[in-house]
């Protein structure tokens, strides 16, 4: 077992980092084994990759047998050493320091001179084992699919350890630790077993890791949506040889899986053995607490999280930055093991909403539940209630849920977040959700929407009733809209007539998925057409199997694409009554601003030679077909005209949905909880005057707190002294 237990509790002392005493016969291996190859200038720039690592292993396992413990505060002080308990204390005593201390060097420029820029940054103690550390990395590469050459960022092989204080600055952001991570595609967190006198998951209680993370939370928040700071966290039991990974998403070793199962089938049969109680560390984390070899680390990190002067002492035992890293950091750690949970009934028993809603700053969130046959209604209604509420981009995925029905997407609805403006919803094969779930989403869908994705795919209880309620729910400011509908087979082309009376003008992108759906056919594809925003550009039709449609409904849609279009898929696969006449509609209308095409006529009634040409885009636009006049238009089909409710009721409904929008909007701390300024806000966004606004703060405040709720904020508004106020709110 680890000893330095004496380094993780006792930080008013250095550990000691001397050098080993070593034998000239021991030098000559050592200087033999690791030659100095030449200077990589940049600390950031000095990876270690696998064979590298593997060298280094190679080289304890031979020699670590004549090494000793030279840590006087060591339980194991002056015994031999062994591949067991070989940490990187001991490594840089006996291998590190002496090799490196002639060339005063960093170890990694022993195997090269050539910059190894880091695909990927390691976050660890130095008392975990190494070779479990090794083993932790080796995994690592395989499950991203990695080359061999790919370089690690570990830092006692990349900072020069007889200069450190010239590759380490008082400011945290400005160290090689930090450039290097800002290079990186992400962060493997190596998490150790409990032994005894440290662990598990020491990391967590050590400064410099939690600042890591947390610098991994901010790089994220500043990086594309399409590249992501990763988090990817590895550990091996002790005495195991297997090791456990949990990926920050699929990765290419999923998707490589045989394709009897999907990518997160792969991925959560591969994560179901990882240990949840290794990061229940991470879930009480409070980095003010944490830990160091060195006390100026913390000063440092701490006055640098508290935006305070770096040197300021003491530092501070509280600050508002420490409880969001906190609250953030947790948070992370909840996300990253909440399927595993569920999994195994530890949700509440390990706090994981409560952990998931205190991170108020949170603005994305994904989660990816295919498959999970723990999934009902009831933890769908835990899930929805710890949203954070300022939440801006949702992600969730319930394909082939099958435990989930209406009461679970209606708690889901109840407590979506107002702020929402990117909405991803996958209910593949949910066969318990029908309309009435469905239309409570709509009831609830956030106004402040512009890009929604909704995955209904084979949900054979949804009709045209449900399709309905949530196309006329389509905020007005939309800009990308997505359904996948296949295989639903109640829908009718009273469907597509809806989604056209209330497609947004704003729309740019739209896709739509139709396949299997029999009963669509001309009439829809018509009124689709009428419908098209002129300032669309990304036009996805997919109509594989649409038995009732023809050249007339396809002539419609060619007829009616926009001017500006940029992207054009047309899939309409197995649709006999197409011909090559709907081939030559298209070309004949193919936008000029149009720069790509992805058309699909297979096994329709369209000759080789026609489908030949749709595959290329130039051919297209080239060809001057001869089309006849006598194409007949169909009539397009009609929306239906949504049940109402009583006006009254409605409007009142709709106006207690915009007080809690504008009470949320007015909640700047996100605790539920107004003050007398922010009530004010709130007031005149629901069209209260300034004079109605004044010297009412008491009166809302019904309970007398000191604070106003938002059940107490809609209790005020709808008493009849407010009439006047609620007519304006009511014509909204």
């Amino acid at each position: 077992s680890f000893p330095y237990q004496y380094f993780v509790h006792r930080t008013s002392l250095p550990p000691s980092f001397a050098m080993a005493n070593l034998s000239p016969e021991q030098f000559d291996a050592l200087f033999q084994a690791f030659p100095f190859q030449g200077y990589i200038s940049e600390t950031e720039h000095r990876g270690i990759t696998l064979p590298q690592l593997g060298r280094i292993i190679d080289y304890a396992t031979e020699h670590c047998g004549d090494w000793r413990d030279t840590n006087k505060y060591s339980r194991t002080f002056d015994q031999p050493l062994s591949m067991n308990i070989l940490n990187l204390y001991h490594l840089n005593s006996w291998a590190i320091l002496p090799s490196t201390q002639e060339a005063d060097c960093a170890f990694v420029e022993l195997f090269t001179k050539e910059r190894q820029t880091p695909r990927w940054f390691v976050s660890h103690w130095w008392g975990e084992v190494i070779a479990d550390f090794v083993a932790c990395v080796q995994k690592h590469s395989e499950i991203r699919c990695l080359p061999d050459e790919s370089p690690y960022w570990v830092c006692a092989y990349a900072n020069r350890q007889h200069a450190l204080g010239q590759e380490l600055t008082a400011d945290p952001r400005a160290t090689s630790f930090f450039k290097a991570m800002q290079l990186a595609e992400g962060v493997l967190l190596v998490l150790d077993d409990k032994m005894d006198s440290s662990g598990p998951s020491t990391p967590f209680t050590r400064i410099w890791c939690a600042f890591e993370l947390s610098m991994v939370l901010d790089l994220t928040a500043s990086a594309d949506d399409d590249s992501p700071m990763l988090l990817d966290i590895g550990h091996r039991p002790s005495g195991a040889s297997r090791v456990e990974l949990l990926s920050d998403g699929i990765t290419p070793w999923d998707k490589k899986q045989p394709r009897w199962s999907t990518d997160v089938r792969h991925k959560s049969k591969r994560e179901q053995s990882f240990p949840i109680d290794i990061v229940k560390v991470a879930l009480h984390l409070q980095l003010e607490r944490a830990s160091a070899s060195m006390e100026d680390d913390v000063v440092h990190i701490l006055n640098c999280l508290a935006s305070r002067p770096l040197e300021s002492r003491p530092t501070l035992d509280q600050h508002e930055n420490y409880d969001r890293t906190n609250a953030r950091l947790r948070a992370v750690l909840a996300v990253a093991v909440w399927r595993q949970a569920l999994e195994r009934k530890l949700i509440d028993s390990l706090k994981l909403p409560e952990c998931l809603a205190a991170d108020r700053w949170r603005t994305q969130l994904r989660l990816d539940l295919t498959d999970c046959q723990e999934v009902d209604n009831q933890s769908v209604t835990i899930l929805a209630q710890s949203l954070p509420r300022h939440l801006v981009n949702l992600y969730l995925d319930f394909t082939n849920c099958n435990n989930i029905g209406d009461a679970g997407f209606e708690a889901l609805a109840d407590h979506m977040p107002g702020t929402l403006q990117q909405l991803y919803l996958a209910c593949r094969s949910v066969p318990l959700l029908s309309d009435e779930g469905i239309k409570a989403l709509a009831r609830r869908l956030p106004q402040s929407l512009r890009d929604a994705h909704f995955d209904l795919l084979i949900c054979n209880q949804i009709t045209d009733e449900g399709l309905s309620a949530l196309c006329s729910s389509i905020p007005p400011t939309m800009q990308l809209l997505v359904l996948r509908l296949a295989g639903i087979h109640d829908l009718t082309d009273q469907t597509l007539a809806n989604i056209s009376h209330n497609m947004p003008s704003s729309l740019q992108t739209f896709k739509l998925d139709l396949s299997g759906c029999d009963k669509i056919g001309d009439p829809g594809l018509a009124s689709l057409a009428n419908g098209l925003p002129a300032c669309l550009q990304h036009l996805s039709l997919w109509l594989v199997g649409c038995l009732e449609v023809s050249d007339a409904g396809v002539a419609a849609i060619a007829k009616n694409l926009p001017d500006d279009l940029q992207e054009l898929t047309l899939s309409l696969k197995f649709c006999e009554k197409v011909s090559d006449l709907s081939v030559a509609m298209i070309a004949k209308h193919l936008p000029k601003s149009l720069k790509e095409m992805d058309l699909n006529f297979n096994c329709c009634a369209v000759s080789d030679e026609k489908v030949a040409l749709t595959e290329k885009l130039e051919a297209m636009k080239n060809w001057t077909p001869t089309v006849r006049h006598d194409i007949k238009t169909p009539v397009p089909a009609r929306p239906s005209a949504p049940a109402q409710a009583p006006a009254h009721v409605e409007g009142t409904e709709r106006a207690k949905r915009h007080i809690k929008a504008q009470f949320q909007a007015a909640d700047r701390a996100g605790d539920g909880r107004l003050s007398s300024n922010e009530l004010k806000i709130c007031l005149e966004k629901l069209r209260f005057s300034r004079a109605e606004c004044r010297s009412v703060f008491d009166k809302v405040d019904s309970n007398h707190d000191g604070a106003i709720s938002c059940e107490e904020l809609s209790a005020w508004v709808f008493k009849s002294e407010n009439k006047k106020a609620l007519d304006r709110l009511l014509g909204l």
